[in-house]
């Protein structure tokens, strides 16, 4: 994490310190996947959730995401250019 901008350092603080926060956040990232305008957003969303929480399974069943939007988020986040670091790395 030590790349990070401190903008990015400070959302993912965020994102582990206000579950609610995160369960907004995550639901709102896999919403836009789809609009090719807010993707990159979209994809460094889903990122910063599994870097916050280290995957999106339980954080994704408490904000009501399908299994199914998880896995497309996650092969979307697979196929992208975005490199992802698990939550004991970061």
């Amino acid at each position: 994490m030590e790349n990070f901008s401190p903008y990015r350092k400070s959302v993912i603080a965020d994102l582990r310190k206000d579950r609610e926060f995160a369960l907004h956040y995550l639901k709102r990232s896999v919403e836009e996947l789809n609009n090719p305008e807010d993707r990159n957003v979209s994809l460094r969303g889903i990122q910063n959730i599994i870097i916050a929480y280290g995957d999106l399974d339980e954080i994704g069943r408490a904000a009501g995401i399908s299994q199914e939007a998880l896995d497309e988020a996650l092969t979307a986040l697979h196929e992208s250019d975005h490199e992802v670091m698990p939550a004991e790395a970061a």
